[in-house]
C-alpha cells in the first residue's frame, strides 16, 4: 500500500513511496548541501508535500543538515508540511487579481468543493487549495492554477465549469499530429502559445486548426509562436502567405476555426482581411496596437517559433555574436555598449559601465546572471520575456560573457513560471548541440556554459545583488540581455555603419484597463500617454483615480501627474520608484487603503527577518492600516505609521525592507484624506 487518506484531509504517502522518492532524488541530484532547495522542491513535485520521512532521510544520505531542511523548508511559503489533495488549486494573491476579486473566486471554490473553513482540502481529498504570491498572467487576472493548467479572467460564475473542464483534460485524448511535409509549402498559421495565451485557449485553437489542415492535406506550416504582448486580443491567429501577405483574427475560438480556414483554403477563400465585430475577429485595432510601440527588443513577437533555434538563426539571429567573438575585441564591444546608451532597466545604469566595474575588480571568480524570479505583485513581463524570446535572451548573454571574459551565467528561474523553464532548457539544449555553447565556441578560444536555477517561486530571491555564492556577478534582467544583440545589428563591434540604440521601456498594463498586455515604449513615454494608446480605457468605464507602478518598490500615482515620463532618473529625482516597470489603473471605487494594506500584507510575509526593523516594522505597518480599514485608529497610530516608513526604509538591510514603505508613502502624499477616515472620531 503506498498511500492512504489521512482523517484531517490529504493523501499520505506510505514509508517504501517516500524513500524511493528520496534515493531517486539524491541520486539525481547529489549530496552537496548546496542542492537542497533542488531536493525539497523535487520531493513536493513526487509527494505533493514535504513528509517527516522524507526530511529525515535526506538529512540521513546527504550532507544538508536537519538545521537547513528546516529553514528552508519553513522559510519560503511555497514548501508544505501537511498533506494536500490529488490536485492542487493555487490562487493567485498578487495585486491585480486581489483588485479584481480574487478573494471571492477563493470563497467560490471552497463552497463548490465543500471545502470547509478551516480546511485547504476537499472531502474526497481530490483537490487542495492554497494561496501563492503570483502566477505571472496578471493580464488575465483574476487567475488560478490546476496542476499545469491557468485559467484567467474567471468570475465566480465560472468555478464549476473550470473544475470539471480539468477533471476532462487530465484525461488522455489523441492530438492531430502536425505531419505534412514542408515541400510546397504556400504559407504560416501562427498561434501564440505563451502562458496567458494557452490559459485563454490557444491550444485548443491549435488542435483544431491542425485537425483541419490534416483533414484536407493543405500546404501550409502550422507554428506556434512567442507572444506578442497583446494579452488583451488572445488568443491570436496570423495567416502569412510566403508572399508576405496577413490575414490576423483576434479572440479566436476553437468553433471559429473551421470557419476561418474555410475562408482562407476552401471554396470561400478570400484574402480580404475580414473585421466581424460579431464573430470578435479583429484585425485592426491589434495592428494599431503594436504599430504604435517602439518594438526593438520585442520586435519579432508572435512571429518566429520560441523553441527553434534554426529559425532564428534564418532570420539573422547569432549574426552578431558571431561577428564579434571572431573579432575578439572585448574593449570595442564595451565601448559600443556605452556608446548605445543601453541600460539596465531595475537601475538605469549603462551596460558597458557596469561590465568596466566588473572587470576592474580581479579578485575572485565572476558569473553572468539572468535574474527572472520576479515574483514582485503584479509583475508578469519577466515570465513572458523568457518564454517568447528564448534564444535572444541567451545570445545577449554570451555577448556580455564575451565583452566581460566570463565563461559562465546563471538563469534563475521562478519556480512559478514552468513554461519559462521549458523554454530556456530546451533553447539551452540547441545552443550546444549547435555547438554555440560550451569549449571552444566556433575554435574562437571563448568557452560559455549556463545552468539553471529553479528559485523557490519568493520575491527574496529577485533580490539583485553584486555578490552570488562569492562571485562577483554581472545581474541583469531578461529585458536588458534581450536588447543586446540590437546594438550589434547592422554594424561592427566599432559602431561602423550602426546606430544609436533607442532606450525602450517593456511595461506590464493591467489592473481595470480594457486591453491588458505588455508594451514596449520609448524611454520617456508618458504614463497618460501609455494608458491612452495601450489601455483602450477602463473595464468598468469609471474614472480613473490613479495607478501603481512598480510592484513592492513602486508607488502610487494620481491622475493629476499621469503626464509624468516614465524615466528610472526621473522618478528617483522625485522620490519615486518605477521598480519593473509595471502600471496597475485603479478605479474610484477602488480602495488605495485597501491596496495599501495588500502591500504591507506581502512585505510582512515575505520578511526574512533578520533585521528586527524590517521584522517588527513591517509587522506593525501592516497592524496599523489594518486599524485604518476597520476604521479604529488612533491620530497618533497615523503618524506612527508615517514615522516607521522612514525607520524602515534608513534601518533595513535589503531591498525589501527599504522598499516595504514605498506603497504607503505614496498613499499617504496623495490619498491621505482616504487614511484620515478610518481614524476614530
Amino acid at each position: 500500500m503506498t498511500q492512504k487518506m489521512e482523517s484531517s484531509g490529504g493523501i499520505v504517502h506510505g514509508n517504501d513511496k517516500v524513500i524511493e522518492v528520496v534515493n531517486e532524488l539524491v541520486e539525481f541530484y547529489g549530496t552537496a548541501s548546496d542542492k537542497v532547495v533542488q531536493i525539497l522542491t523535487g520531493i513536493q513535485n513526487r509527494l505533493n508535500y514535504l513528509p517527516d520521512e522524507a526530511l529525515i532521510e535526506v538529512a540521513r544520505l546527504t550532507d544538508i543538515t536537519p538545521g537547513q531542511i528546516s529553514e528552508i523548508s519553513t522559510f519560503y511559503p511555497q514548501f508544505r508540511h501537511k498533506p494536500t489533495g490529488r490536485h492542487i488549486i493555487q490562487f493567485c494573491a498578487g495585486t491585480t487579481c486581489f483588485l479584481k476579486g480574487s478573494r471571492e473566486i477563493k470563497e467560490a471554490f471552497r463552497d463548490y468543493l465543500k471545502i470547509e473553513e478551516s480546511k485547504s482540502c476537499s472531502p474526497d481529498n481530490l483537490f487542495s487549495i492554497e494561496d501563492v504570491e503570483c502566477l505571472g498572467v496578471c493580464a488575465i487576472a483574476p487567475a488560478v492554477r490546476i496542476g499545469n493548467e491557468i485559467y484567467g479572467n474567471l468570475s465566480t460564475a465560472d468555478v464549476g465549469r473550470v473544475v470539471e473542464g480539468f477533471l476532462e483534460s487530465i484525461e488522455k485524448k489523441p492530438r492531430p499530429v502536425n505531419k505534412s511535409a514542408l515541400d510546397n509549402i504556400t504559407g504560416e498559421i501562427r498561434v501564440g502559445i505563451g502562458s496567458c495565451c494557452v490559459a485563454k485557449g490557444s491550444k485548443e485553437v491549435l488542435t483544431e486548426i491542425v485537425a483541419y489542415k490534416e483533414s484536407k492535406n493543405i500546404p501550409v506550416l502550422v507554428k506556434p509562436v512567442g507572444c506578442t504582448g497583446a494579452c488583451g486580443y488572445t488568443p491570436i491567429m496570423d495567416i502569412v502567405s510566403n508572399e508576405g501577405d496577413r490575414k490576423r483574427y483576434v479572440a479566436v475560438t476553437p468553433q471559429d476555426v473551421e470557419s476561418i480556414m474555410e475562408e482562407n483554403f476552401g471554396d470561400k477563400k478570400n484574402m480580404v482581411n475580414t473585421v466581424d465585430d460579431a464573430r470578435g475577429i479583429i484585425s485592426k485595432k491589434l495592428d494599431d496596437y503594436l504599430a504604435k510601440q517602439t518594438r526593438i527588443t520585442t520586435d519579432t513577437g508572435g512571429i518566429l517559433s520560441p523553441v527553434s533555434l534554426n529559425e532564428y538563426i534564418s532570420k539573422g539571429g547569432l549574426e552578431p555574436f558571431k561577428r564579434l567573438v571572431n573579432e575578439k575585441n572585448r574593449s570595442l564591444i564595451i565601448d559600443r555598449l556605452t556608446l548605445s546608451g543601453l541600460k539596465e532597466k531595475s537601475s538605469s545604469k549603462l551596460v558597458g559601465e557596469e561590465i568596466w566595474s566588473l572587470k576592474t575588480d580581479e579578485n575572485g571568480s565572476h558569473a553572468i546572471i539572468c535574474y527572472s524570479e520576479e515574483n514582485d505583485t503584479g509583475s508578469f513581463k519577466d515570465r513572458m520575456m523568457l518564454e517568447t524570446f528564448p534564444f535572444k535572451i541567451i545570445e545577449g548573454m554570451l555577448i556580455m560573457g564575451l565583452a566581460a571574459d566570463i565563461g559562465r551565467a546563471i538563469f534563475h528561474i521562478s519556480d512559478m513560471y514552468p513554461l519559462a523553464k521549458r523554454r530556456i532548457k530546451n533553447a539551452i539544449s540547441q545552443y550546444i548541440k549547435a555547438g554555440y555553447l560550451g569549449y571552444n565556441i566556433l575554435d574562437s578560444g571563448f568557452s560559455f556554459e549556463i545552468i539553471v536555477i529553479e528559485g523557490p517561486g519568493d520575491f527574496m530571491c529577485g533580490e539583485r545583488e553584486s555578490e552570488f555564492a562569492g562571485m562577483r556577478v554581472l545581474m541583469l534582467s531578461p529585458e536588458t540581455f534581450c536588447g543586446v544583440p540590437s546594438v550589434f545589428e547592422n554594424g561592427n563591434s566599432d559602431g561602423n555603419n550602426a546606430r544609436k540604440t533607442p532606450n525602450t521601456l517593456i511595461v506590464g498594463l493591467t489592473g481595470r484597463v480594457d486591453t491588458p498586455g505588455v508594451v514596449e515604449v520609448a524611454e520617456g513615454t508618458s504614463i497618460g500617454v501609455i494608458i491612452d494608446r495601450f489601455g483602450g480605457g477602463t473595464e468598468s468605464k469609471e474614472n480613473i483615480k490613479a495607478v501603481h507602478i512598480g510592484g513592492l518598490a513602486g508607488c502610487f500615482i494620481p491622475k493629476e501627474l499621469f503626464d509624468m515620463p516614465l524615466d528610472y532618473d526621473i522618478f528617483r529625482n522625485n522620490s519615486l520608484f518605477l521598480g519593473p516597470g509595471n502600471i496597475e489603473m485603479i478605479n474610484e471605487a477602488d480602495s488605495i487603503v485597501d491596496l495599501t494594506l495588500h502591500f504591507a500584507d506581502f512585505a510582512r510575509r515575505q520578511s526574512c527577518g533578520k533585521c528586527a526593523i524590517c521584522r517588527a516594522g513591517t509587522k506593525r505597518m501592516y497592524d496599523i492600516i489594518t486599524k485604518i480599514r476597520e476604521k479604529n485608529c488612533a491620530k497618533e497610530e497615523l503618524a506612527e505609521l508615517e514615522l516607521l516608513c522612514v525607520h524602515l526604509k534608513k534601518g533595513s538591510l535589503c531591498g525589501l525592507g527599504k522598499n516595504a514603505p514605498n506603497a504607503v508613502v505614496s498613499a499617504l502624499k496623495y490619498f491621505k484624506k482616504e487614511f484620515e477616515d478610518g481614524l476614530l472620531a
